[in-house]
């Protein structure tokens, strides 16, 4: 029933939205003819096996499922950046709630399902890293879905960011299930290509919404009207086609004979950021030696309803044993924000920016130090103007501990 609905859905959008082109005078793409020549139910069809660009190795998955039809209680888990968070859409609309609600509807049999929606708008892996715990792994999710292929680079950096953070949650002592999600933009800009190659080297399931929608827009069958508003973020009707090639993987999961899935021994990318301890106002702040001129205050902003704001100039100082060193702060493009310089072992590394030209007004994570061993750093923030003249907000300090 829900694919005969979902079918129908993409045929009545495909129709309509050639209708409104056509009422507003713009260039129809695909006349309405074309798409009533094409049964709904096969562009469906198609569009579902394409999304499942790789099953992997689902033991998980299918054990998660299984615990579940056993009457288990199941966490699932998401995070991302905007088009996870459901900009735009309302909550019951969103890939995540549905997914989630109709994972309990389909495979739980008495026990409950409960959902960790960490999306955070605008945010690459690089800073879902460093929120890991705090948003996804305190709840000790059973499966989570990672979507960052619109929002970060294609860089070294963000590769072994990326690994870090996948390799965290494969890592974790019950086990989770981890999930690829590739999203794509209206100019088709993705990261499915590099991300692509860490899921294949960690044998994970891979859902690919690119795959899925390309094909059909290039052939006029859909035009990007009919899956997002704008040029990124799914509207309701893309929602619901992503929670469907979600059910599909689901559907193939729980019937495939699976081996246990082991974790890679070796690294793809070193991994050097993986299992990041992160310090926020609102945790144990023990690391902090000297809050110089910050003083926290409740900002309520999304993810970090707690930061430190600098009212002087005096710094603020820890140190640190570590191979990594992340600042995360409030970066904007506009509005009286002001700069500090990062002092490390006594000389000054670098000066940081909050107001950056790329930023919109939100957490931005900056890697202070990388090193291969583990090593011991002294580390002092220097706000260079009184939050009168330029503010600048920490959000948190995040570090990790690994040999490399």
């Amino acid at each position: 029933m829900l694919r005969k609905l979902t079918a129908l859905l993409l045929s009545l959008l495909i129709l309509t939205g050639c209708a409104a082109k056509e009422s507003n005078g713009e260039e129809t793409v695909m006349p309405a003819e074309t798409a009533a020549t094409e049964p709904a139910d096969s562009v469906y069809d198609a569009m579902v096996e394409r999304s499942l660009l790789n099953i992997g190795n689902p033991y998980r998955l299918q054990q998660k499922i299984r615990a579940a039809q056993n009457g288990e209680d199941i966490t699932v888990a998401y995070i991302g950046g905007s088009i996870t968070e459901g900009l735009d859409v309302d909550y019951a609309q969103r890939y995540v709630t549905l997914t989630a609600k109709e994972f309990g509807e389909t495979y739980c049999k008495g026990g409950k399902v409960t959902c960790v929606n960490a999306g955070l708008s605008g945010t690459p892996s690089n800073l879902g890293l460093v929120r890991l715990h705090k948003d996804v792994l305190d709840y000790e999710p059973d499966i989570v879905f990672v979507e960052f292929a619109v929002n970060d680079s294609q860089d070294f950096h963000e590769k072994q960011c990326f690994e870090s953070l996948v390799r965290t949650v494969l890592m974790q002592e019950n086990e989770p299930a981890v999930v690829l999600i590739f999203n794509r933009t209206q100019d088709g800009y993705t990261c499915q290509s590099v991300m692509g190659l860490t899921g294949m080297f960690y044998r994970l399931p891979m859902v690919s919404v690119t795959n899925a929608i390309t094909e059909e827009l290039d052939a006029g069958r859909m035009v990007w009207r009919d899956f997002s508003n704008d040029t990124v973020h799914p509207n309701a009707a893309g929602h619901r086609l992503t929670a469907d090639f979600i059910a599909h993987l689901f559907a193939e999961a729980e019937q495939g004979e699976w081996e246990e899935y082991e974790v890679p021994s070796d690294t793809q990318y070193q991994a050097p950021f993986a299992d990041p301890i992160l310090i926020t106002p609102d945790t144990d702040t023990e690391l902090i030696a000297d809050f110089g001129s910050f003083e926290s205050f409740r900002a309520n902003r999304t993810g970090f309803p707690v930061q430190w704001r600098a009212d002087g100039t005096e710094p603020m100082k820890f140190t640190v044993t570590a191979n990594a060193v992340f600042l995360i702060y409030h970066r904007c493009n506009r509005g009286n924000y002001g700069s500090a310089d990062v002092y490390i072992n006594g000389e000054k590394a670098m000066t940081i920016h909050a107001k950056d030209p790329d930023g919109w007004g939100e957490p931005y994570s900056r890697l202070l130090v990388k090193s291969k061993t583990v090593e011991t750093y002294e580390i002092e923030i220097h706000p260079l103007q009184p939050s009168a003249e330029g503010i600048f907000d920490v959000y948190g300090i995040a570090y990790c501990q690994n040999e490399t």
